[in-house]
């Protein structure tokens, strides 16, 4: 079982990612955080493992930059409303899963994204922003995220 799983933009949120899962990792075993590029063995399927690790997980940490919602595909398309964006789907699965609570980390001077009428930014990749929004004070809030988390364990 995996504790907490780290949702990221590969484009443009690697580096946000690997400092997060470095910062929890003075607070939590290793094997207690996903994060794809250093979570799945060699010869794992990757979208099981991403799957089987969201579904299994205590926290699902989203990470949010400038351009997360409108990181686009080549053809302009928002990815986060095309349903083979995983990040999307990340977060589908994160909301379909009764165990796993959902927590944004904005960075780099992010802002939440913002709903559209009564419908989601896209169907289903709504964030719950009702808990604490992390990553406002220097690098994640120092250890903000890991004690919040610690709350629940």
């Amino acid at each position: 079982m995996t504790a907490v799983f780290i949702s990221y933009r590969r484009a443009t949120d690697r580096q946000s990612a690997a400092r997060l899962r470095e910062c929890m990792s003075k607070c939590f075993d290793v094997d207690d955080l996903f994060l794809d590029g250093y979570s799945i063995k060699p010869g794992d399927l990757w979208r099981d493992s991403l799957s089987m690790a969201i579904a299994s997980s205590q926290v699902c940490l989203v990470i949010i930059g400038p351009q997360w919602i409108s990181a686009s595909d080549e053809q302009g398309r928002r990815r986060l409303f095309l349903s083979d964006d995983w990040v999307r789907r990340e977060i589908e699965i994160a909301l379909a899963s009764s165990r796993t609570k959902l927590i944004p980390v904005l960075v780099q001077g992010a802002a939440l994204p913002r709903r559209r009428g009564s419908r989601a930014v896209a169907r289903g990749a709504a964030v719950d922003a009702r808990g604490p929004l992390l990553g406002q004070r220097g690098p994640f809030g120092g250890p903000a995220i890991p004690a919040t988390l610690r709350v629940g364990r």
